[in-house]
C-alpha cells in the first residue's frame, strides 16, 4: 500500500490508527479511502466513506483541506457526480473556500497589523 494512494496519509499513521481503535467499545474509523476508490466507487458508498474520514476518524488519519480538495478533484471528473450533489457540498464544506486551489485565509482584522504605539 503506497501512501500516494490513501492521499499522502503514511501507511504507519493507518497502522497506528488501526492499533489505538483496537478493543475500544467505540472504534473511530480507521479507513483512508484511496484515489482509485473516490474514482470509482459507488457514490452512495464514496458518500459514506468520506463522510467518515472527514467527521469519524481517529486523529492519526484526519484529513486535511489540501486532501479533500484533491478528493474534490477526482470527483468533479466522474460522470455520474451530478447525482450525488451532497458529496461535492460536503467536500466543499470541508475543505473550505475554492477548496484546495485557495489562497492562504485572511487573518483576523486584528491579527492584520500590530495594535499602534502610543507615548503616554
Amino acid at each position: 500500500m503506497q501512501s500516494q494512494d490513501h492521499f499522502n496519509i503514511p501507511l504507519e499513521n493507518i497502522e497506528a490508527a488501526v492499533a489505538h481503535q483496537s478493543g475500544r467499545p467505540h472504534p473511530l474509523n480507521v479507513k483512508v479511502p484511496t484515489r482509485a476508490e473516490v474514482a470509482t466507487l459507488p457514490l452512495d458508498e464514496l458518500y459514506q466513506l468520506i463522510r467518515k474520514w472527514i467527521h469519524k476518524s481517529a486523529i492519526e488519519i484526519v484529513p486535511s483541506r489540501k486532501q479533500i480538495g484533491e478528493v474534490l478533484e477526482i470527483l468533479r471528473s466522474r460522470a455520474d457526480i451530478p447525482a450525488m450533489p451532497a458529496l461535492v457540498a460536503l467536500c466543499e464544506e470541508y475543505a473550505g473556500p475554492g477548496h484546495a486551489h485557495s489562497a492562504p485565509a485572511e487573518p483576523y482584522p486584528e491579527a492584520a497589523a500590530p495594535a499602534p504605539v502610543t507615548s503616554s
